[in-house]
């Protein structure tokens, strides 16, 4: 799987309600977030064993952990696109690699990054 499938699965796990969820522990849908977890975060450790309680939780919990790292992300570019238009470049630049340096999510460091970039060459 790549990670947009992935990401596609815990999205759509996510969507779900409490008892559809618990309904989901599947050892496929386990693997799935396992999975996810270690390609994709940082400094993230599972259970080793779960229930489906302890699935559901942790499923919400990864797409609100997730979802907040996204829009926090957002809120970054926002403030470094003030700091630019103010002629403060290195600050700007510093401020996203500070984000790089503390998401988990690799997937929106890599964003980052590429934001990083962009405000290099600007």
């Amino acid at each position: 799987m790549n990670r947009d499938e992935f990401f596609g699965i815990l999205h759509e796990l996510a969507e779900k309600t409490r008892q559809e969820l618990e309904s989901s522990f599947t050892e496929s849908n386990v693997l799935a977030i396992r999975q996810l977890v270690k390609e994709f975060l940082v400094d993230c450790e599972l259970p080793n064993e779960f229930t489906a309680s302890s699935f559901a939780d942790i499923v919400t919990t990864l797409r609100e952990n997730e979802r907040a790292w996204s829009r926090k992300l957002g809120e970054i570019i926002i403030i470094v696109e003030d700091k630019m238009r103010v002629g403060d470049k290195t600050e700007a630049i510093d401020t996203l690699g500070r984000y790089v340096d503390q998401c988990p999510w690799l997937s929106l460091r890599e964003i980052a990054k590429i934001e990083q970039e962009n405000f290099r060459r600007d």
